[in-house]
């Protein structure tokens, strides 16, 4: 089954700018969760800084789609890539835990933006199938978070934490820059219709909620519980210093190599994923990657060598892109064209209310009840509540004849 060709210049450009902004970001989920202490927090706390950025963006995503329905997308996508570096420099003068809060805040509108720049743009590409343009994207976009997963740990227990941001901060600049000679493109008209225009059709409720409730559920629990709390399971399984034949490796540096595993895969895998998904239909290809996450989660929550550790990491964080990758182009599907930029906006929310739930009751969860009961009730929420959305998916498709969970539809 061979992939569609190259995306568009702009899909290439985008995904670009936004990989450029993400290791700032990036970098807390791989050194957080084992610097916690030397960095005088409290393990509440890292649930709080993980989740705070996503808390915010429940009233951000609303305001980017608004805003970006009226004005376009290019703009505020610009200054929101410059901004990323202010962010990431600010890191390292705040001066203690609400300060970062507030940091991690302004971050979260500032990928309201970003993100939805990217949605934009890969629906604008609607020839190729949603589903690649979606995972192209995805998968380019996050060799952001791939270098802050494979280097980040190794820069931060060798030249520091705040050296390390620093470095990272300086490389959204270019970015921003290129963006600026790009211009606008396709997926930048506002929404706004001219005079005369049809009315937009808004998508079926059933359609509609379904996606939302996609995005909650994918959000919540599996790849994205493991990749904010996977440093802390290696610390409690295998210690702070972990001996692999001669060579003793620090937790963190461990934790970002196994965290880029996930990031490293994704560029390929992506837009392979989001290929199959457009070819096979999104419901079944995404039950099958559901129940593959859900094995994973459960395996993983029993202790193993770190081989174990590592093999079933793996399974968790390929079948939670696969899922990820389907809901992201179901949305796509059911956004109407005349209002992409507000459906994605809501989409996006309700993406990040899954995405704050998780961390924000897993470490909690953890000190009380264990790493290990948290991943088996996240399993469990995956097959009880994953279950419930795909019957409501294939109810709304049956009302709508079959074809619009099934293959992409034209811009």
């Amino acid at each position: 089954m061979p992939l569609p060709p190259w995306p568009p210049r702009r899909v290439v450009a985008v995904s670009l700018a936004v990989a450029a902004t993400l290791p700032g970001d990036a970098l807390l989920y791989a050194v957080l969760p084992v610097l916690w202490q030397q960095l005088g927090l409290e393990l509440w706390m890292v649930g709080v800084l993980l989740s705070a950025n996503r808390v915010v963006r429940l009233a951000t995503n609303p305001f980017a789609g608004w805003l970006a329905g009226r004005v376009g997308i290019h703009r505020p996508f610009v200054a929101a890539v410059f901004a990323t570096t202010a962010v990431t420099v600010a890191y390292t003068l705040a001066p203690g835990f609400a300060a970062w809060v507030a940091l991690r805040a302004v971050w979260g509108g500032l990928w309201s933006f970003l993100r939805l720049g990217g949605f934009l743009a890969a629906l604008a590409a609607g020839h190729l199938g949603r589903g690649y343009a979606l995972g192209f994207y995805n998968g380019v976009a996050n060799l952001g978070t791939l270098l802050a997963m494979a280097a980040g740990g190794v820069l931060t227990d060798t030249i520091g934490l705040n050296a390390t941001l620093w470095l990272f901060a300086a490389l959204a600049l270019p970015a921003g820059l290129a963006m600026l000679r790009e211009g606008r493109g396709e997926d930048d008209r506002p929404a706004v219709p001219e005079p005369g225009a049809p009315p937009v059709v808004h998508a079926p409720a059933l359609e509609r909620w379904g996606a939302y409730a996609a995005a909650v559920v994918t959000g919540t629990a599996g790849s994205p519980l493991v990749l904010s709390s996977l440093g802390l399971l290696i610390v409690q399984r295998h210690g702070e210093s972990i001996s692999l034949g001669g060579l003793v490796l620090g937790a963190a540096t461990l934790n970002g190599a196994l965290l880029a595993v996930r990031f490293a895969i994704q560029p390929v895998w992506g837009p392979l994923a989001g290929h199959l998904s457009d070819r096979l239909g999104r419901l079944g290809f995404a039950g099958v990657a559901g129940l593959l996450e859900i094995a994973g989660m459960l395996a993983l929550s029993f202790a193993g060598p770190l081989a174990w550790t590592v093999a079933m990491s793996v399974v968790v964080f390929v079948a939670g892109l696969a899922l990820r990758v389907s809901a992201d182009a179901l949305a796509g599907d059911t956004a109407p064209p005349g209002a992409r930029a507000q459906f994605m906006g809501w989409y996006s929310n309700a993406a990040d209310f899954g995405s704050a739930l998780g961390p924000l009751l897993a470490f909690p969860l953890a000190s009380a009840l264990g790493l290990e009961t948290v991943y088996r009730l996240g399993a469990a929420f995956l097959l009880l509540a994953g279950g419930a959305v795909l019957l409501v998916l294939r109810q709304g498709r049956r009302r709508a004849g079959g074809a619009s969970l099934h293959a992409p539809q034209e811009p």
